[in-house]
């Protein structure tokens, strides 16, 4: 079983029988050197001591493109903790156009762990607002402090949000608490835990499919904090949670998996009764086309063919403009198994007999026309 190996070492988000939420994380993080913006985004060399500050180090993820608060930023003299993908921009906001709010002047400062030092600034001269823009040039961690103008703190109710500006807007797709789910073949989406952009549920045990097929790889990448072990994320080759694990992800930090031509993936997460923390978010990409029995069906205009199932013969409907040049049955795996010359001119149904010795199964039948192709899945009997 292959167990991803994160960059960090975490101990878990517990709730005890008051409710209070209490964590610890044991960090060892890439130095980060930021990609500067513009004045009021990512001022270099200035900015508040984050060490006044008080801390936390439950890791928040996202590659969500929209703006989402930070639960553990809720007013000034507060700091929070991000785990940053390579190549991402990242911003962090007091704004109201961003959905945050504070009453009073407001300024943020970032800051690259382990170091110390502010590396990011954001202050808005002309009102309460702030905006920070960054850009991470390797997987790492930051620390971002919300204080008051200058870095003092206050007990004003706050709302910060953040999100990952540059990863693509996409359909958010949650693994189920229990049961499944599937996507389907060459379908992008943000693939989420339980929780969504929350915190996932105790209990959770459920898996989504992402379907596959052709020469088409699905492509993972994204961030988790789960607890070490007991909370995981498995991914598993076919349509169902058995089997040999293809990898495994765990603890807090990076994922990173692509899975074979025509591979589907089944992404099965499960978590404990006691534990709960930011859990998963992951870009799902495709990488070459998904082809249905050998050809990308949705290329093509679809034809009426009958019977279908078939035994023998078969009428194959043509449109009244499409003059057919010659037919092609093809296999699961893409080959071209017969081919078929039509001996009439254009927009007549045609007869066709492909002959004998075919194997029961799934088959495409493709039609060459002077204007296009068309094509139609067919079922031998």
């Amino acid at each position: 079983m292959a167990v991803h190996k994160s960059l960090f070492r975490s101990l878990p988000l517990r709730k005890n029988t008051s409710g209070a939420i209490a964590s610890m994380l044991v960090l060892c993080c890439a130095s980060l050197t930021p990609l500067l913006g513009n004045a009021q985004t990512c001022l270099p060399g200035q900015g508040c001591d984050l060490s006044t500050l008080t801390g936390t180090t439950i890791a928040q993820i996202t590659a969500n493109s929209m703006f989402k608060p930070i639960s553990t930023m809720p007013f000034a003299g507060r700091r929070g903790y991000f785990i940053v993908r390579a190549g991402e921009t990242y911003e962090w906001s007091t704004r109201q156009a961003d959905s945050a709010s504070v009453a009073y002047p407001s300024e943020l400062t970032l800051v690259q762990t382990p170091s110390t030092v502010p590396s990011c600034y954001g202050n808005d001269p002309d009102g309460p607002e702030a905006v920070i823009s960054w850009t991470a040039p390797t997987d790492g961690a930051v620390y971002v402090g919300l204080t008051e103008e200058p870095c003092t703190a206050n007990t004003a109710a706050s709302v910060v949000t953040w999100r990952c500006a540059s990863c693509p807007e996409l359909p958010e797709v949650l693994v189920p608490m229990t049961g499944s789910n599937e996507v389907a073949c060459g379908t992008p989406v943000r693939l989420l835990d339980p929780g969504g952009n929350g915190y996932y549920p105790n209990n959770a045990n459920g898996y989504t499919v992402l379907q596959a097929s052709g020469s088409t790889r699905i492509k993972l990448r994204g961030t988790g904090a789960m607890e070490t072990e007991y909370d995981k994320l498995t991914v598993y080759a076919g349509t169902v949670p058995v089997g040999t694990p293809m990898a495994t992800f765990t603890n807090t930090g990076f994922i990173d998996y692509t899975g074979a031509p025509g591979q589907t993936l089944t992404l099965r997460f499960s978590s404990d009764a006691t534990t709960f923390m930011a859990g998963f978010d992951l870009q799902v990409s495709y990488l070459d086309p998904c082809e249905a029995v050998g050809i990308a069906e949705h290329t093509v205009e679809l034809l009426n063919v009958y019977p279908n199932p078939t035994s023998g013969p078969l009428t194959v409907e043509l449109p009244s403009h499409m003059k057919a040049m010659y037919l092609e049955l093809i296999d699961m795996r893409g080959s071209t198994l017969r081919t078929w010359r039509p001996e009439h001119a254009q927009g007549l149904p045609l007869q066709v007999n492909f002959g004998t010795g075919l194997a029961p199964g799934c088959y495409y039948l493709k039609v060459h026309g002077q204007e296009g192709v068309r094509g139609a899945r067919l079922f031998i009997e």
